[in-house]
């Protein structure tokens, strides 16, 4: 239960925590508290370890508002966010046969639609969370890694498998995804041609701080948890880590915050329902967290 998590977290976090346990703030009692006060429009931009808490948590405060991405769906490497940045502003225009596997969860999105670009940039603080140096390329496009697994489970009639993204386990899914692409439909062809590969320390980075480069306003950086359930760190999440820490250490203007002492702080089996998702109770949590880091970040450029 999220009540006993709450007592093995540090005091900061347990008022907050305890905030949580409270009901959720309806619609028209947040619109009345933030009358001539516009609340913080945060967008979020990664898994569901973030956009579920800050979309629980910030549900529950006057002063921010959670905003996702009504096209897309959960991103996870630098490729996906430069694409999902890329079709926001009208650069890439992908057809409609590989929105299912681009995350692309709108069917009815018109790439050449006019009123979504540069839409990232309206609002005013922007959380980002990735998770894997892995990329999936299919010429220009971004494969995204467990749709690509779940159209691929679904063309060999597996169910209910955990999602594989890490070899040697992934290399399976490789292999089957080129043993279920026969056909010249467009998803076939991208089965069987799509190239797969893990960046380099130096290549994430560049990556990343590319990202950042293209955004104008403050910005909270998140990695994976790097722990595993024996305890142990994960080296392709370190690179992400110290990556991410190394870009918020030059720039005034982004944040970061590693969830990993939290979960360890918490326990293992507390926090963590596999090695990719949250506990729910532990959702609440983190989310209370993340909002803290939020205004962390936004107190620091009032100051300046």
């Amino acid at each position: 239960m999220l009540s006993s998590i709450c007592h093995e977290i540090d005091r900061p976090l347990l008022t907050a925590c305890q905030m949580g346990l409270g009901s959720r703030m309806s619609a028209e009692s947040k619109s009345e508290m933030s009358a001539g006060n516009e609340p913080t429009r945060v967008f979020a931009i990664g898994s569901c370890r973030v956009h579920t808490p800050l979309k629980r948590a910030l549900a529950a405060v006057p002063d921010m508002s959670y905003i996702g991405d009504p096209v897309f769906g959960f991103v996870h490497s630098t490729a996906d966010i430069h694409q999902m940045l890329d079709v926001n502003d009208g650069i890439m225009r992908p057809p409609k046969e590989l929105y299912s596997l681009l995350s692309i969860r709108n069917e009815k999105f018109q790439p050449d639609d006019e009123s979504r670009k540069r839409r990232v940039i309206k609002h005013d603080v922007v959380v980002i969370e990735i998770s894997s140096i892995r990329i999936l390329k299919y010429g220009s496009y971004s494969l995204q890694i467990n749709r690509l697994n779940e159209i691929v489970k679904e063309r060999a009639g597996v169910r209910n498998e955990a999602v594989v993204t890490t070899s040697p386990r992934f290399a399976a899914v490789l292999a089957l995804a080129r043993s279920v692409s026969e056909g010249s439909d467009p998803v076939s062809v991208a089965l069987r041609d799509f190239n797969d590969f893990e960046q380099s320390p130096d290549d994430f980075y560049a990556a990343a701080r590319s990202i950042l480069d293209r955004l104008p306003m403050p910005v909270l950086l998140v990695p994976h948890v790097n722990l595993t359930s024996t305890g142990n760190p994960i080296p392709q999440r370190q690179i992400i880590r110290d990556a991410l820490e190394r870009i918020a250490g030059e720039s005034e203007n982004i944040r970061f915050y590693d969830p990993t002492a939290l979960v360890r702080d918490v326990g293992y089996g507390a926090a963590m329902a596999d090695s990719a998702h949250y506990q729910e109770d532990f959702e609440l949590a983190m989310g209370e967290q993340l909002a803290a880091e939020i205004r962390g970040l936004l107190n620091t450029q009032d100051m300046r």
